[in-house]
């Protein structure tokens, strides 16, 4: 099944263009892939899926566009890591960091 349908079957629409907002009073996630590699296109759409568990309620509209720098850098903060622990546990990330150096070859 692709991400398109699994998240259809709950109830939420995906296009892809950029943001997150309503679609038919269901919640959508609007993406870009322009200048995106497969990795930073799936990081993106986790991103979006955080601030849709995080912060979206369901009663009010969602704001991307948030005037107030520290409350927006406070959003897309929490919609980082979510997209990061979920693909890799946090607490596994930090045992590895611990054990050794990461390879130069994963360094650009």
């Amino acid at each position: 099944m692709n991400a398109r349908k699994w998240l259809n079957k709950y109830g939420i629409y995906l296009v892809i263009h950029d943001a997150l907002t309503r679609y038919k009073n269901n919640p959508a996630i609007y993406l870009s892939l322009r200048f995106k590699t497969h990795d930073h296109a799936w990081f993106a759409l986790m991103h979006e899926i955080g601030h849709l568990l995080v912060d979206f309620n369901g009663r009010d509209p969602f704001i991307t566009c948030i005037e107030d720098e520290t409350a927006q850098n406070e959003y897309e903060k929490e919609a980082d890591k979510f997209a990061q622990n979920f693909f890799i546990d946090s607490e596994d990330y930090n045992k590895y960091r611990k054990g050794g150096q990461i390879s130069k070859r994963f360094h650009r």
